[in-house]
């Protein structure tokens, strides 16, 4: 079956629109292989680190880890909402003693992992 999905890219400049990039559902690899004309458009306009970012699948609620799997093998339709996002972000976290302190964190591990990452951080 061949579709097209639409992949929205999080971390532009707050002026610009969010891009959607259309790939080949059967094709494509978790890695994000852009066409020439995407790659051209993203390394022209904005020069950054993209190695933090993954996809995130909104609809399961999961990030699309295994860059070997193809879209289809995820299970992955035309009609499925991705976001290429950081996996690491900021969180507030507030201490017993009052005071907030202000880590990044992954999200793209489980729970426990991240949790016990802040708790070996802040030992």
């Amino acid at each position: 079956i061949i579709s097209w999905c639409n992949i929205d890219i999080e971390g532009w400049s707050p002026f610009q629109p969010p891009l959607e990039i259309k790939v080949y559902c059967c094709l494509i690899f978790v890695k994000v292989s852009l066409t020439q004309e995407a790659k051209a458009l993203l390394m022209n306009e904005i020069q950054r680190d993209w190695s933090d970012h993954a996809l995130w699948w909104e609809q399961k609620q999961r990030w699309l880890l295994r860059t070997a799997w193809t879209l289809e093998k995820y299970g992955i339709h035309a009609d499925a909402k991705l976001l290429f996002m950081p996996q690491h972000k900021p969180i507030n976290l507030c201490l017993p003693s009052g005071i907030t302190l202000r880590l990044r964190a992954c999200f793209s591990s489980p729970v426990f992992k991240t949790v016990m990452g802040i708790c070996t951080m802040l030992s």
